[in-house]
């Protein structure tokens, strides 16, 4: 069975993306052009059965801790066990992230949770899938800068 897609105020207009789970988000017709613009392999994307249109999952393969410098990233802590539940600030291995549109962390495999994350890269102007959302004026789904390596 395809999980159910709601807007969550009917009165405004259907974006082009939709929040599916954490680390899943789907598409329509024009967020399925920009995504297969990017001609990335690490990027799938799967019908969905929905009765009033045609909608994509977008499942990003690239699942990987190897782009956050685990070591330098601060997480916040319980007071009373200093156990790590969350990321305060993030770190990434700037080289690591060159030519990746689209990564997402690894399920129950650090305190962070699992997020989908955009690199914007100057190098790779083509690639950029938050600039290419941007410039096609699609909506549904909100970017926050939240590291840069200081070029």
């Amino acid at each position: 069975m395809s999980p159910a897609l709601k807007v969550n105020d009917p009165k405004r207009e259907r974006g082009s993306f939709f929040y599916v789970a954490a680390g899943a988000f789907a598409t329509d017709a024009r967020g399925k052009e920009v995504i297969e613009s990017l001609n990335c392999d690490k990027i799938e994307l799967l019908p969905l059965r929905v009765s009033d249109s045609d909608l994509w999952a977008v499942n990003v393969l690239q699942c990987d801790l190897s782009f956050l410098d685990l070591a330098k990233t601060k997480f916040h802590r319980s007071p009373q066990t200093q156990v790590p539940f969350g990321v305060e600030e993030y770190v990434f291995n700037a080289e690591s992230l060159r030519g990746v549109n689209l990564f997402k962390t690894p399920r129950g495999e650090y305190p962070g949770g699992t997020f989908i994350f955009s690199v914007s890269d100057d190098m790779y102007p083509g690639r950029d899938f938050r600039k290419l959302v941007a410039d096609e004026r699609l909506t549904g789904l909100r970017f926050r800068e939240l590291w840069t390596d200081g070029d």
